[in-house]
């Protein structure tokens, strides 16, 4: 059920980098790049997630990995944390690019770009505490 969750947020993330790049020259290599981590993620975790057994403990069930899997049992945890980062870097980059041209052709400024910064960097340090 995590990776099911995790990478359902992380396809939405998806949707809004192509979303914001969609008039850009590099839309087509920054979405692929974004979804090539993707891809790798979820096989990583649903390869992960096959290959372990399930340790019962008093009230609760855990996953066990294999041992010899240690190395690759650790991306299940900064995977998705650089996945995060480039969505982060990249949400802040467009917007602020986007401010900026806006400011300079005097438009009203999108209280949507505002939003975008504030929960892109609320999400992210969420994600950040939590893999901590």
């Amino acid at each position: 059920m995590t990776v099911i969750g995790i990478n359902i947020v992380e396809l939405m993330m998806l949707i809004r980098i192509r979303v914001l790049y969609r008039d850009r020259r590099q839309e087509k290599w920054i979405v692929g790049l974004v979804s090539l981590l993707f891809l790798i993620e979820l096989a990583v975790n649903c390869w992960l997630v096959v290959t372990g057994q399930p340790a019962q403990r008093e009230g609760s069930c855990s996953m066990i990995f294999d041992p010899q899997l240690r190395h690759v049992a650790s991306s299940s945890a900064w995977l998705p944390l650089l996945y995060d980062t480039v969505i982060l870097t990249l949400t802040l980059y467009r917007t602020l690019e986007i401010r900026a041209s806006r400011k300079r052709q005097s438009i009203v400024k999108s209280p949507i770009l505002k939003v975008l910064q504030h929960e892109g960097l609320l999400y992210y340090r969420c994600v950040l505490s939590f893999n901590w």
